[in-house]
């Protein structure tokens, strides 16, 4: 009787699952939004001040995606724009040193990588940039942000929000260069 009771679970999971995947195939694309999903007010970093990033630099060896999670592509060509918004909402300037208040701590800044992945029902987002003062001679530092949490939906806010935090880890450690 219990193997009976089993099998009509198993049945009922796959069904499930097959209805899931038939979702996610009909489903558009994810993409990032062009604004920056969660502002300085629920930021982990909040306003930064007097700091400017005086050069941003795309160094990512995969190319322009950042994810292909079952089939469900996210275009990461527009992630630079996407970074531009979010770093000018917590505060950032984005201008050349020469143009900068003189006030300002002058960074140079590089995205090495940005992406999405999944484990089991867990999704992470990590940043990983390399940066350093501008005009310094020391070696660029490299600052990684990730997080992770249950993300059943894939939706473009989730990534977002996901991509979000983790680039607020790894601008936690940029912003202790003008410390």
């Amino acid at each position: 009787m219990r193997h009976l009771t089993l099998i009509k679970a198993a049945k009922k999971i796959a069904a499930l699952a097959c209805v899931i995947g038939l979702v996610a195939c009909v489903t558009e694309p994810a993409s990032l939004s062009s604004q920056a999903s969660i502002s300085a007010k629920t930021s982990k970093i909040g306003q930064v001040e007097n700091v400017n990033i005086s050069t941003l630099e795309d160094r990512r060896s995969k190319g322009a995606v950042l994810t292909d999670m079952y089939g469900r592509p996210m275009s990461g060509v527009d992630f630079i724009e996407w970074l531009e918004n979010s770093l000018t909402s917590r505060g950032f300037t984005i201008e050349p040193m020469d143009e900068a208040a003189p006030e300002m701590c002058n960074i140079d800044l590089a995205l090495r990588r940005a992406e999405i992945g999944a484990q089991a029902t867990s999704k992470m987002s990590s940043v990983v940039f390399s940066a350093r003062k501008t005009g310094s001679e020391d070696d660029e530092q490299v600052f990684r942000g990730r997080h992770s949490n249950m993300n059943w939906a894939s939706t473009s806010g989730e990534t977002n929000g996901m991509l979000s935090r983790a680039l607020d880890d790894a601008l936690l450690g940029v912003i202790g260069l003008c410390d």
